[in-house]
């Protein structure tokens, strides 16, 4: 019996002192062993996400927005496509990309009094070149396309001229230097961009209507 006992108790003194040695070997550590952390920093136990991601994103999607209220667009100009040849009542000929600017050149007159019609599919330029060339002129603008006025430095050289911009894209008109150059000239300006610039004495009338920018001078 004692034999037995003594047995046993040499059994435990041995697991005693292997547990012993083990605890000890994990306090200091020994090298090549790793270390154990705890990586369930999240929630429920899962991982915690990596900083700066989410869910639910559009993707890198982009998006616009329109240029004006009512859903109008005023920051791009619409390429004309022209017709394959430069229409008669372009006067002073056709440039630009294409050929798909029309020039209308008003001199000596020839276009006083009258109504000038801008050509569709065509951006349209008018040019008043002298005293009194555009003087109660009617200038109807293209549609949906750039439409330019410019006024000579001369007398009166757009005198009473109407203006109707319409739906051209952009409408503008250029007083240039000359003190009476747009005496009584009215622009009226449509759904597009509309400009006005003076350099003399008489300002032109300016109708702002649409929904993108206008400038008076």
């Amino acid at each position: 019996m004692r034999s037995s006992r003594g047995a046993w108790a040499g059994r435990v003194a041995s697991i005693t002192a292997l547990l012993a040695g083990s605890l000890v070997s994990c306090v200091l550590g020994r090298e090549g062993t790793p270390s154990i952390t705890n990586a369930t920093d999240g929630a429920g136990g899962l991982p915690s996400a990596p900083a700066g991601s989410g869910g639910g994103g559009s993707g890198g999607m982009a998006t616009s927005g329109s240029g004006g209220a009512g859903g109008a667009d005023c920051s791009t100009l619409p390429v004309p496509p022209g017709d394959n040849q430069c229409p008669l009542v372009c006067t002073g000929g056709c440039d630009g990309p294409n050929d798909t600017n029309c020039i209308i050149q008003c001199s000596g007159g020839a276009c006083s009094g009258d109504t000038v019609t801008c050509p569709p599919n065509f951006s349209c330029e008018v040019r008043c070149a002298d005293g009194e060339a555009c003087d109660e002129t009617t200038i109807q603008c293209p549609p949906k396309y750039a439409c330019r006025v410019i006024c000579a430095n001369a007398t009166e050289s757009c005198e009473a001229a109407d203006i109707q911009c319409g739906t051209a894209a952009f409408c503008g008109l250029d007083c240039g230097l000359g003190d009476t150059a747009c005496k009584n000239t009215q622009l009226h300006c449509g759904t597009g961009k509309c400009d006005a610039s003076c350099g003399g004495g008489d300002q032109p009338s300016v109708e702002c209507t649409g929904a993108c920018p206008c400038t008076s001078c």
